[in-house]
């Protein structure tokens, strides 16, 4: 017998693409590494990225976890990261 389900299929068109301000293949590793240890705060999960003795991990902004972050606080995580690379 045929299935009693019922489906249906859309279809999603970008309007335009933005620039993020930021090098896209940065933020998107940052992001990436970041959410793949959600319940870390970011100065643990970022570590793989910007290595043990990186400096400007004591600021503030890293005492929270990926959740907690706006899309603009990555893009200027990833201009900071980029810049200190």
């Amino acid at each position: 017998p045929p299935p009693k389900v019922k489906s249906a299929v859309i279809r999603l068109i970008r309007n335009h693409r933005t620039e993020l301000g930021c090098n896209e293949d940065l933020f998107k590793k940052i992001v990436k590494t970041t959410f793949n240890q959600r319940r870390k705060i970011l100065r643990n999960s970022i570590k793989p990225i910007l290595g043990e003795d990186c400096l400007f991990t004591r600021e503030p902004l890293f005492d929270r976890r990926p959740e907690q972050l706006s899309i603009q606080e990555f893009i200027e995580l990833t201009n900071r990261v980029e810049k200190e690379s």
